[in-house]
């Protein structure tokens, strides 16, 4: 369980001391190439209408109020319980 988790005693962390970024980043410019043929379908997309509410009520209706929150965890625990 890493420091940030026991800490918190939730099963995701948004912030970790610890997160191995420069490990991550080194790994992704290495394999680069591999990383963009992943994205390359998605990589046009127009995002505008998933992001931004829309305009008029006629365009989404909820049924039920809520409040919505983006968030990029670094650290969270799968379906097996594991980090």
């Amino acid at each position: 369980v890493p420091n940030c988790a026991a800490e918190s005693g939730k099963p995701w962390w948004l912030e970790d001391k610890e997160y191995p970024s420069y490990e991550i980043k080194a790994a992704a410019e290495y394999h680069y190439e591999k990383l963009l043929s992943l994205y390359a379908d998605v990589a046009d997309l127009n995002t505008e209408l998933s992001v931004e509410r829309p305009m008029y009520l006629k365009e989404e209706t909820y049924l039920c109020p809520s409040e919505t929150a983006y968030v990029m965890p670094l650290r969270a625990q799968n379906t097996d319980g594991k980090w």
